[in-house]
Protein backbone atom coordinates (compact mmCIF):
# COMPACT_ATOMS: atom_id res chain seq x y z
CA UNK A 1 0.00 0.00 0.00
CA UNK A 2 1.41 3.48 -0.67
CA UNK A 3 0.16 6.39 1.12
CA UNK A 4 0.00 10.20 0.16
CA UNK A 5 -0.24 13.49 1.60
CA UNK A 6 -1.25 16.65 0.36
CA UNK A 7 -0.08 20.02 2.06
CA UNK A 8 -3.15 21.27 5.14
CA UNK A 9 -1.62 25.25 5.06
CA UNK A 10 -1.84 26.83 1.56
CA UNK A 11 1.97 27.02 0.05
CA UNK A 12 1.12 29.99 -1.87
CA UNK A 13 2.41 33.76 -0.77
CA UNK A 14 -0.56 35.64 0.92
CA UNK A 15 -3.13 37.53 -1.94
CA UNK A 16 -1.65 41.18 -2.18
CA UNK A 17 -3.47 43.62 0.32
CA UNK A 18 -5.58 46.34 -1.13
CA UNK A 19 -3.08 48.87 -0.85
CA UNK A 20 -0.85 46.80 -2.30
CA UNK A 21 -3.18 46.38 -5.24
CA UNK A 22 -4.20 49.99 -5.45
CA UNK A 23 -0.74 51.23 -6.15
CA UNK A 24 -0.69 48.57 -8.29
CA UNK A 25 -3.16 49.84 -10.37
CA UNK A 26 -1.91 53.30 -10.10
CA UNK A 27 1.59 52.21 -12.04
CA UNK A 28 -0.74 50.43 -14.65
CA UNK A 29 -0.96 53.13 -17.05
CA UNK A 30 -0.39 51.08 -20.45
CA UNK A 31 -2.22 47.74 -20.57
CA UNK A 32 -5.28 49.20 -17.79
CA UNK A 33 -5.77 45.67 -17.18
CA UNK A 34 -8.00 47.07 -13.85
CA UNK A 35 -10.24 49.70 -15.64
CA UNK A 36 -10.33 47.08 -18.50
CA UNK A 37 -11.66 44.12 -16.54
CA UNK A 38 -14.19 46.86 -14.77
CA UNK A 39 -15.58 48.13 -18.04
CA UNK A 40 -16.27 44.33 -19.01
CA UNK A 41 -17.73 43.61 -15.15
CA UNK A 42 -15.21 41.08 -14.83
CA UNK A 43 -14.59 41.65 -10.70
CA UNK A 44 -13.14 40.36 -7.80
CA UNK A 45 -13.35 40.67 -4.00
CA UNK A 46 -11.34 43.51 -3.56
CA UNK A 47 -12.30 45.95 -6.72
CA UNK A 48 -15.05 47.78 -4.20
CA UNK A 49 -11.91 48.82 -1.64
CA UNK A 50 -9.50 49.54 -4.55
CA UNK A 51 -11.52 52.14 -6.22
CA UNK A 52 -12.76 53.65 -2.75
CA UNK A 53 -8.41 53.78 -2.37
CA UNK A 54 -8.07 55.25 -5.73
CA UNK A 55 -11.00 57.68 -5.35
CA UNK A 56 -9.57 58.66 -1.60
CA UNK A 57 -6.24 59.23 -3.16
CA UNK A 58 -7.85 61.83 -6.44
CA UNK A 59 -9.41 63.29 -3.74
CA UNK A 60 -6.48 64.74 -2.28
CA UNK A 61 -4.34 65.70 -5.43
CA UNK A 62 -7.88 67.89 -6.29
CA UNK A 63 -7.56 69.47 -2.63
CA UNK A 64 -4.00 70.69 -3.16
Amino acid sequence: MIATATATLPSKPKYPSTKKMAVNVKKDTGRLHFKTNNDKEITTFQDDRILALLNKNDDKKKKK
